[in-house]
């Protein structure tokens, strides 16, 4: 099912990542993403794509806008446009069907001798229909997280010390970010299972989270041992460092983050330098 999904489609999403993380002009890079995205089919992932052309044009416009020498009306600017996108984002989420949704692991079988947070978070396992799937989710709340993050960036540029709906927003923003970032956590056990070391069989060593007692699939094993990390440390999203790099994580979440990051460097034999160079 993983094909019909994203073999063209996929194209655009690629190419807004790298408008994305570059914060290229509008009258660029975004322009000719427009384009690209309006002759995709909008199936439930590629539905995300016009709303990315909407963050680079606010990551864009916030790396303009909010310098030091910002006034106050250019920050009310990105400020209202980054909750229109927000809006379209939460609105994606609300629309997908249910077979899109998740549900919590009730089994997770973790070697002996060797802590359980070693591979899971605060014990969260979330079971997703396969590693597309979850790919997909993490590329949302990693899009979430940059335009969160501006809200942010707005309300601080701003100086607003004062209560009232301003530091309201900024309270719901914070938390929002933390259901985020939980959320990421929660498919690392999915994706990597109990796996340590390099290996190219996903063999009955390799443990993975389940629900009912309906144990993963094959399929699912080989998905996650090929390409299951790179999910998560992938240069144009990158949801694990996405989320170690925001500043309102409970303590010990970014160091749980970064172990997994460390984890997936060793089982793929991929050197710091190289994770570096492919960004």
């Amino acid at each position: 099912m993983c094909g019909q999904w994203f073999v063209r489609p996929a194209y655009p999403l690629i190419q807004l990542d790298h408008v994305i993380n570059d914060s290229t002009p509008p009258s660029t890079n975004v322009t000719i993403c427009e384009d690209l995205a309006a002759g995709v089919t909008q199936n439930t992932a590629m539905r995300l794509t016009p709303i990315c052309v909407g963050i680079a044009r606010l990551r864009s416009d916030a790396r303009r806008l909010l310098g030091t020498s910002c006034c106050e009306d250019d920050i009310h600017k990105v400020f209202d446009y980054a909750l229109e996108v927000n809006a379209l984002l939460e609105s994606w989420a609300q629309s997908v069907g249910d077979d899109w949704h998740w549900v919590a692991a009730d089994h997770f079988k973790t070697p002996l001798g060797l802590p359980k947070s070693m591979f899971s978070y605060r014990g969260r396992m979330d079971i997703y229909y396969d590693i597309h799937m979850v790919g997909v989710w993490n590329f949302f709340r990693t899009k979430c997280i940059i335009v969160l993050s501006i809200l942010l960036d707005c309300i601080a540029a701003l100086d607003l010390s004062f209560g009232g709906t301003w530091q309201d927003l900024k309270r719901v923003a914070i938390h929002k970010l933390q259901d985020l970032a939980d959320d990421i956590c929660g498919t690392v056990p999915l994706i990597l299972g109990t796996r340590m070391h390099l290996g190219l069989e996903g063999g009955p060593a390799i443990e993975y989270p389940y629900v009912n007692n309906q144990k993963v699939t094959e399929e699912h094993r080989r998905s996650a041992v090929n390409v299951g990390g790179w999910k998560l440390i992938e240069p144009h999203q990158q949801p694990l460092k996405t989320v170690a790099n925001i500043p309102y994580l409970r303590e010990g979440q970014k160091e749980w983050l970064l172990a997994q990051y460390a984890r997936i460097l060793r089982i793929y034999k991929i050197t710091a330098a190289d994770s570096q160079s492919s960004r």
